[in-house]
């Protein structure tokens, strides 16, 4: 199995929620930025981790071993369809090898997911007559680069869980673990 991680941008997604969740916290002021932007960061990571979605943008290699076989949707009738490992994928490439010079056959196939920026997997479906060779190396853009298309229930656990760290900065007890376990526990959906 090989689903390898090239790059993820940590930054980039907090930064994208910042005014909105300073606007949670009622934060006026722009002193707090760094110390908010560290605890969007530790929650979304928080989030990711425990619900096993990705939220943070991301690039990663599959490869078809890592797909495992085939199968058909509800949603999608009776055509065979390819359970991708990761959610909330945004971009795709298809090559028919990991060679440098295979040809890329991402035309052939159609991403498809019941709930972008949500935690329900994403699949790719081959298009009429088409099918996955055995050797394709795929190239996934993952995650929510686009704070108006991550799901509501993901923003609020986000601004909720940051809302409690920065009103309890100086405490050192663990928040989250406790108070949010069943909010996450509804939100982790591996098979949606």
């Amino acid at each position: 199995m090989s689903i390898d991680r090239i790059s993820v941008d940590r930054a980039a997604l907090p930064a994208q929620l910042l005014d909105s969740i300073k606007l949670h916290c009622r934060v006026y002021h722009v002193r707090d930025d760094p110390i908010l932007l560290t605890y969007i960061g530790a929650a979304i990571g928080f989030a990711e981790r425990k619900c096993n979605v990705s939220l943070n943008p991301a690039e990663y290699i599959v490869t078809t071993d890592a797909l495992g076989g085939a199968c058909t949707h509800a949603a999608l009738g009776p055509r065979w369809t390819w359970p991708l490992p990761l959610n909330n994928v945004h971009t795709f490439t298809v090559l028919q090898s990991g060679e440098a010079s295979a040809p890329d056959i991402t035309a052939d196939f159609e991403l498809w997911s019941s709930d972008f920026g949500g935690s329900a997997s994403a699949y790719l479906v081959p298009l009429a007559g088409k099918s996955m060779p055995t050797a394709a190396y795929i190239q996934l853009g993952v995650g929510v680069d686009d704070p108006a298309l991550l799901a509501p229930e993901f923003f609020s656990l986000i601004a909720r869980m940051t809302a409690s760290q920065y009103e309890n900065r100086e405490s050192s007890s663990d928040l989250w673990t406790d108070n949010f376990r069943e909010e996450l526990a509804a939100l982790w959906r591996p098979f949606a």
